[in-house]
């Protein structure tokens, strides 16, 4: 059985006007309220109105985090092969990684 279509209950014209209305506001909850929608209904027509432009700046925090453990991690792989023996490893290196991987970096 085919799913009904989602009809929209703001028409388009009233997302832009409140789209508007909370690029001057101060207080987002009263305008929310005023309009009679939730205030994460008022971020998402705004979202999705006006998009936010992609820029070379550095990423979000959580992103960041993300891809700084997945260096690290490499950068343990790397460190392994080479205490195995696969490349040249000595003592020292063994330490180090064994180090490394107790402070959990």
């Amino acid at each position: 059985m085919a799913k009904p279509r989602r009809v929209d209950k703001f028409p388009k014209a009233f997302w832009e006007m409140a789209v508007a209305r909370l690029k001057q506001c101060d207080n987002i909850s009263a305008l929310a309220k005023e309009l009679g929608v939730h205030r994460r209904l008022l971020y998402t027509w705004r979202d999705t109105l006006e998009p936010m432009e992609q820029d070379d700046g550095p990423p979000p925090p959580s992103m960041r985090e993300a891809t700084l453990r997945k260096e690290v991690n490499k950068l343990k792989r790397v460190l392994a092969d080479k205490t195995l023996g696969r490349r040249n490893g000595d003592g020292f290196i063994f330490v180090l990684q064994i180090s490394w991987m107790e402070l959990d970096l």
